[in-house]
């Protein structure tokens, strides 16, 4: 009787001990996901870092084999001597002259910037105008006579701008302007230095926009929808809902610009190897756990419940018909088995009298 309590009280123990175990698990397996996805954002910001320093170099290289043509230079020189008085400024030729730059080294756009801050000549128009006197790039180019680059959102188009200094015409000096649009091609570089699809956004004056992304067409629907990001510029892992399935993505200004995004999905909890192997000692702790308890339990149960039970047995069937001819078992453990032969002689001696 008593054993059997006992396996009941070891069920029981059991159950809350893997209920117990579960909850550590379940705990243990959101802080691994916190981490690997904390990790994963840390590697983004690398990762995206590594290609805006690429592309930053790529622009500026392009930006100064124009600014350093001496035929491009003394052409704008002459080309904005046209804005003194009595001389009529060669708008034309100038944006030809942009235009052939501008194809050759595969620019989206070529354009000058004299001394007012104001484009005098461009391949193209911007969506925000021909004033640049109060744009962040150009002021710093402007004052530090030296190359800026970073990033404008232009309308519906996100473009990587470099402002270099290009010429000086007598009352100031000129900015060369290059720029080239960031798209697919830069989402498709981070993708697969990060193995993992994104998304970039651009923060317009409408709203959200969509500029390129690498993540498969169901779950790009309802993305900027479930996105919180209007007007914050910080850091986030957010979770939301892509196909019908719950996933966390991180979002990030994209190359230190805040009006533009960099949304990432953050690997799934259970389907990466890394992650598994971080489960791996938990899960083989637990296991070796309830086989040492199991063992122990049945140790227990085998040698000293299971012989015990059969020296109350024996004893009270004694005390109940004065039967001192039998004798009581002598297994289980040490002092079980002690108990056995003392019984054992208490009955021979009952039975010598």
């Amino acid at each position: 009787m008593t054993s059997r309590k006992y396996l009941i009280g070891v069920l029981v123990l059991f159950v809350a001990l893997l209920l117990t175990l579960f909850a550590l698990f379940r705990w243990q397996d959101a802080r691994l996901a916190t981490a690997a996805a904390d990790e994963r954002l840390q590697q983004m910001q690398q990762v995206q870092g590594l290609v805006a320093e690429i592309g930053q170099q790529g622009l500026e290289s392009r930006g100064g084999q124009i600014a350093n043509n001496q035929g491009v230079t003394g052409y704008v020189a002459q080309a904005l001597g046209g804005s003194l008085p009595g001389v009529v400024f060669d708008t034309a030729s100038l944006v030809d002259l942009l235009q052939d730059r501008r194809d050759q080294l595969d620019l989206a756009v070529a354009a000058v910037i004299d001394a007012q801050g104001q484009i005098v000549a461009s391949t193209e128009p911007f969506a925000a105008g021909s004033d640049f006197s109060k744009d962040p790039l150009y002021l710093q180019a402007s004052k530090t006579g030296k190359v800026h680059t970073g990033l404008m959102v232009d309308g519906g188009r996100l473009l990587r701008v470099s402002i270099q200094p290009l010429v000086d015409y007598g009352i100031g000096v000129a900015q060369l302007l290059v720029a080239e649009r960031i798209g697919i091609e830069q989402a498709r570089s981070i993708a697969d230095i990060g193995h993992v699809d994104v998304a970039l956004l651009a923060d317009t004056p409408d709203g959200l926009l969509m500029v390129a992304s690498t993540l498969p067409a169901e779950q790009q629907v309802g993305l900027l929808d479930q996105l919180p990001l209007r007007g914050k510029t910080d850091v986030a892992r957010i979770e939301i809902r892509m196909g019908g399935t719950r996933q966390d993505v991180s979002v990030q200004a994209l190359f230190g610009v805040p009006q533009a995004r960099l949304v990432s999905l953050v690997l799934p909890r259970t389907d990466s190897a890394s992650f598994l192997a971080l489960r791996l000692p938990f899960l083989i702790g637990c296991g070796l756990l309830l086989l040492a308890l199991g063992i122990c339990a049945w140790w227990v149960w085998r040698q000293l419940l299971v012989p015990a039970d059969a020296l109350v047995d024996v004893v009270e069937r004694a005390a109940q018909t004065n039967d001192v001819h039998m004798s009581a078992p002598v297994a289980g453990a040490d002092a079980i088995r002690r108990i056995g032969v003392a019984i054992n002689q208490v009955f021979k001696q009952q039975q010598s009298r």
